[in-house]
C-alpha cells in the first residue's frame, strides 16, 4: 500500500496530508480515472478508501490481459 502517487496535472498527492496535499477529497479521485502513477516506478494507480480509518491509501493497478 502507498501512501503517495503522481497525478497528471496535480503532482504528488500525499494521503498523510490534509487534503491530499493538494486541497482535494478522495472522492475526488477515488473511483474515477484520473490517470494516478506511482512515485517510484510509475506504473498506474488507483485511489483506495481505507474502512478502518476516514482516508485514502492508492494501489498499483492490475496488468489486464
Amino acid at each position: 500500500m502507498a501512501f503517495t502517487a503522481i497525478h497528471p496535472e496535480l503532482g504528488r498527492l500525499d494521503t498523510s496530508l490534509p487534503g491530499l496535499g493538494r486541497g482535494l477529497e478522495w472522492p475526488q479521485v477515488h473511483g474515477r480515472k484520473v490517470g494516478l502513477t506511482c512515485a517510484d516506478c510509475g506504473h498506474g494507480m488507483h485511489a483506495e478508501p481505507q474502512r478502518e480509518v476516514q482516508r485514502v491509501s492508492f494501489r498499483l493497478k492490475r496488468e489486464t490481459l
